[in-house]
């Protein structure tokens, strides 16, 4: 399967150029969501990451994440020069961990209130429901709300409906827009916000992440120019419904069928991993673990490893495909992209290289985690030297 075209924005930047110019920079996104305002004081020093401009999530019909969905799902289609038999006939996934959640819970964006749309402004579904009645989609349509996994679950099951002839091609689009001020309650008495504002998720003194918008949406295809997508695992930990285990026994299980995978399918691989990184510190621990610890059994030292959250913030459900948008935006030039400098978690098995890389032809195992123990992995690679 083939990913043949991406569009992206976060408070990073507006489009994926951008975005890749700030890494390039090692500038992040994060500002104290005092200057986002209207939110609880008590958040006023946290650091989080918002969109700028807000106009993509104001409209009359549908709600805050679904205009948002549709502004980003019309880049990625306006890349692919499709015929409008094709787009009418592609299916869509989406993915978003809360959803419509500011009408739910009567916070608008500056959206203006309209009585007809109360009901459907609420649903998740709305956000795919968007994209398929403004972009004449008339495919099937789903959504995934598996916690921070669900854009990375969306886009497996995009990859898997295409390469079983179900789809003849689709389109993934993810977003989260959290920074509403009843949600923020929750995630700081869970305990998973920022409590010092460390931007380093491997280290010992993360306390919690930074909440961030994002949304981002891409085509699947059965074959094309592109990000080649090798291989998809997703695995539950059966464990919790808040925590995970802390040697990170679920995330080194859907690892190691990965690399187990690729170790029987092309022998002399190489691997570069992209994982979730969240940022609160039960998660890194166990995370960076579950890494050293399957990397060290495959006897692979010195596995390029990319964090994207200290450049975006964390997105809920949106961040698994706003990094594999970013990471198709350096692999369809050659390039393996740096990570925000002065990270901790280096170790024998475990590098994260400062600088661009070349690609090389490696595989990036890109992981994401959702809350309940939901874990998620999809393997990509370019498609061939730039």
């Amino acid at each position: 399967m083939v990913l043949t075209a991406a569009a992206a924005c976060s408070g990073l930047g507006v489009d994926l150029p951008t975005m890749r110019a700030a890494m390039l920079a090692g500038r992040h996104a994060m500002r104290p969501l005092r200057e986002f305002g209207g939110l609880p004081a008590r958040f006023e020093d946290v650091p989080g990451a918002w969109l700028e401009d807000r106009k993509p999530m104001r409209g009359r019909t549908y709600g805050a994440a679904s205009n948002l969905s549709l502004f980003i799902a019309e880049q990625a289609l306006a890349q692919t020069g499709w015929l409008p038999a094709q787009t009418e006939e592609a299916w869509i996934f989406a993915g978003s961990s809360r959803g419509n959640s500011c009408e739910l819970m009567g916070v608008r964006h500056g959206r203006r209130p309209h009585r007809l749309y109360a009901a459907s402004n609420s649903m998740h579904s709305e956000i795919a429901s968007a994209v398929s009645i403004e972009c004449g989609i008339r495919g099937p349509w789903q959504v995934f709300s598996n916690g921070c996994a669900s854009g990375l679950d969306a886009l497996i099951w995009a990859a898997h409906a295409v390469s079983c002839g179900l789809a003849p091609r689709a389109l993934v689009v993810s977003v989260d827009l959290p920074l509403i001020g009843s949600m923020l309650e929750d995630f700081a008495s869970t305990g998973l916000i920022s409590s010092n504002g460390v931007n380093d998720p491997y280290s010992e003194h993360t306390s919690g992440f930074f909440p961030a918008e994002a949304a981002s949406a891409m085509t699947v295809e059965p074959e094309g120019r592109g990000t080649v997508l090798s291989g998809a695992w997703i695995t539950s930990d059966s464990y919790d419904p808040i925590g995970l285990p802390p040697d990170g026994e679920g995330i080194a299980r859907v690892l190691k069928k990965a690399w187990s995978y690729f170790d029987r399918q092309s022998p002399g691989w190489q691997a570069a991993v992209c994982p979730h990184a969240s940022g609160t510190r039960a998660h890194g621990l166990a995370e960076r673990e579950a890494l050293r610890s399957v990397i060290s059994s495959a006897g692979a030292r010195d596995v390029p490893t990319y964090l994207f959250k200290p450049f975006t913030g964390h997105s809920l459900g949106a961040s698994g495909v706003l990094d594999v948008a970013l990471l198709h935006e350096f692999l369809s030039r050659g390039e393996l992209p740096p990570n925000l400098p002065g990270l901790a978690g280096n170790c024998a098995e475990i590098q994260l290289p400062e600088h661009v890389l070349p690609a090389d032809g490696r595989t990036v195992l890109k992981i994401s985690v959702g809350m309940g123990g939901h874990n998620a992995l999809i393997a990509m690679r370019p498609d061939c030297p730039p």
